[in-house]
């Protein structure tokens, strides 16, 4: 790679003309990021990034676009149609342990965050009380082994649960028609659209029910490890940063998202999820730092995952998860 800076010295020397600034503009190198899903709460430090230029800085240039859920885009890095994809540690582990080609490389959630979503007056308690009633998950997502793993950590007759596969799109109008009993969710994203419609709802975290896991993590192909670890390295420690920025001061990077894509939604309605739900699952107890969790959590997860998620054990976690593309020193957790 042909480093931004070198060539811009080079134009200095005649003169900012066009034709250098788009030899500038080309030195970047280019990085694909596929979110875990529609951009949204949990992205706005990506697009802090690009808007401050630490991508930049980095000497790349970094596209981003929506995914489709967790289990997707870890596909789409396993077969090299991205570069790095934003997705949960579940789907990823799930993935490496079939073969696939990627790991972990930065832990972006270090609590997963994520509750059942019932009606406050609908005896759901525990998850056990799902028994006779209808849950809705959407495929490709993280909720499809959320939910296996605490169905069968709550001991819960799965045959007495009535599960439909809908589009994410379809689960508030389900859940306010009374067509389902409960959803797998975020609460602080749920709750501005709760508002928004008048509806009520309480949540049961699945971590209180003995499913503690890694959430949103930043996954990669090995190839693209072992032949652009610098790109990796560069991408990472800018994307840090922003994150360390934005827990300082979330409204920026709000408004960073917004002025890219203003379609995600209204400012407040951003800005209370990220403030409520998302900020608070970007650390977990002890953790060195943002970017990577304790090791007591790392080895909970990993145990979750090969007790109850059907994961096997004969790999080391090692596999799946590595912090050597993480800056020696992380931001500190907020």
């Amino acid at each position: 790679m042909i480093h931004t800076s070198l060539r811009a010295a080079k134009c200095g020397l005649v003169g900012l003309t066009m034709a250098c600034v788009a030899q500038v503009a080309s030195a970047q190198e280019q990085l694909k990021l596929t979110l875990n899903w529609a951009v949204g709460p949990y992205h706005e430090a990506f697009f802090l990034a690009q808007e401050k230029g630490y991508y930049a800085d980095a000497g790349l240039e970094v596209q981003i676009e929506p995914g489709r859920g967790s289990s997707a885009t870890s596909q789409l890095v396993a077969s090299g149609q991205t570069d790095i994809g934003m997705a949960g540690a579940v789907s990823a582990f799930d993935l490496v342990a079939k073969g696939a080609p990627i790991q972990i490389v930065m832990a972006i959630r270090q609590d997963d965050g994520y509750a059942l979503m019932v009606r406050p007056d609908s005896g759901i308690n525990s998850p056990k009380d799902l028994e006779g009633r209808k849950i809705a998950l959407q495929p490709g997502g993280i909720q499809v082994p959320l939910f296996d793993a605490m169905i069968a950590v709550n001991e819960v007759d799965k045959s007495k649960v009535e599960v439909i596969s809908v589009d994410a799109s379809a689960l508030l109008n389900l859940y306010a028609d009374d067509q389902i009993d409960a959803y797998i969710t975020i609460p602080g994203f749920e709750q501005p659209k709760l508002n928004e419609r008048g509806l009520k709802a309480k949540f049961v975290y699945l971590r209180d029910y003995g499913v503690p896991i890694l959430g949103h993590s930043l996954v990669v192909n090995r190839q693209i490890l072992e032949e652009r670890p610098d790109a990796v390295r560069g991408f990472l420690a800018a994307t840090l940063r922003a994150f360390s920025e934005a827990t300082h001061n979330p409204g920026i990077a709000v408004d960073a998202l917004l002025a890219k894509h203003p379609e995600a939604g209204k400012k407040d309605d951003i800005l209370f999820t990220v403030q409520d739900a998302v900020q608070s699952t970007y650390c977990a107890p002890e953790a060195p730092g943002l970017g990577w969790p304790s090791q007591a959590i790392l080895d909970e997860s990993y145990g979750v995952m090969t007790g109850f998620m059907n994961l096997p054990d004969n790999r080391p976690i090692s596999d799946y998860i590595t912090r050597e593309f993480l800056p020696a020193e992380l931001p500190a957790c907020p």
